[in-house]
């Protein structure tokens, strides 16, 4: 009976002289969501490009990282829409000013081809 409080003492004693495995650094949610957020709030493209290289690095498997490259994605061609459209905008409201410029050079050549009309018509008439 004396033996089996010896044993366990040492196997007890043993077992602290095992070394621990190491843990796996599992990043905790909140610093997921973190990295995540500071990426959703940067207000210039540099910031925003630092926050979505942060957390393509530091959480690559996450959801919320490919979810991030995805409104990256999304706002790059909303930018690129929206130059276009300036443009756009800009040549259209030039269309209709040179628009607006013919249609009264226009006018102005019809009211002369009526003159020259009338001009022929008189001269016609002086004629006979």
């Amino acid at each position: 009976m004396k033996i089996f409080p010896l044993i366990l003492f040492i196997a007890l004693i043993s077992t602290g002289c095992i070394p621990r495995q190491p843990r796996l650094a599992v990043p905790d949610e909140n610093q997921q969501l973190g990295a995540f957020f500071r990426f959703i709030d940067a207000e210039t493209a540099t910031e925003r490009k630092q926050a979505l290289q942060a957390l393509q690095h530091d959480f690559p498997q996450n959801p919320l990282t490919a979810r991030a490259i995805k409104l990256d994605q999304l706002e790059s061609a909303r930018s690129e829409q929206q130059t276009k459209i300036k443009k756009l905008t800009a040549e259209l409201k030039q269309c209709r000013e040179e628009n607006s410029q013919k249609e009264n050079d226009n006018g102005a050549l019809r009211k002369d081809m009526e003159q020259l009309k009338q001009l022929v018509i008189e001269m016609e008439m002086r004629a006979r």
